[in-house]
């Protein structure tokens, strides 16, 4: 394994941890402040957003995947365009979680823009602490 592979997997590693992190933040706080809120339909507004946090976690770290062989403009075009699904799925459920009785849609709101700003901050700081070689002189060995 070269040096900059063992950085892609290190960078993983992050990506994974500190994604689960933030889904159980995310979900969890939002349940518990949504349950004082609402009861259980804020607990079930602030799943909803837990899940969309999972949802958006999966599309940071398939971005990061599948940009390991990209250069570094290529790379943050690619989170850049990440960002701009995010947002899209964001404009498509928050209108169908407001039709919806049974989830609190206050709590659904916060928690799915806890997730998207949460997600994009993992980006960032994912990206900006990564040192990956532009370079690897052992990769033709």
């Amino acid at each position: 394994m070269t040096e900059a592979d063992a950085e892609w997997r290190r960078l993983w590693r992050r990506i994974l941890l500190t994604g689960v992190a933030l889904i159980a933040a995310v979900a969890g706080l939002g349940a518990l402040i949504g349950y004082f809120v609402a009861g259980l339909p804020g607990v079930w507004g602030a799943l909803v957003g837990g899940g969309l946090t999972a949802a958006f976690v999966g599309i940071s770290a398939a971005v990061m995947y599948l940009g390991r062989n990209w250069s570094v403009t290529m790379l943050a075009g690619g989170l850049g365009l990440g960002f701009a699904l995010k947002v899209l799925l964001f404009m498509l459920v928050v209108p169908r979680l407001a039709a919806q009785e049974t989830i609190y849609g206050p709590v659904a709101f916060f928690t799915i823009v806890a997730a998207v700003i949460g997600s994009t901050a993992l980006e960032a700081m994912m990206f900006q602490k990564a040192r990956i070689p532009y370079v690897d002189p052992d990769a033709g060995r």
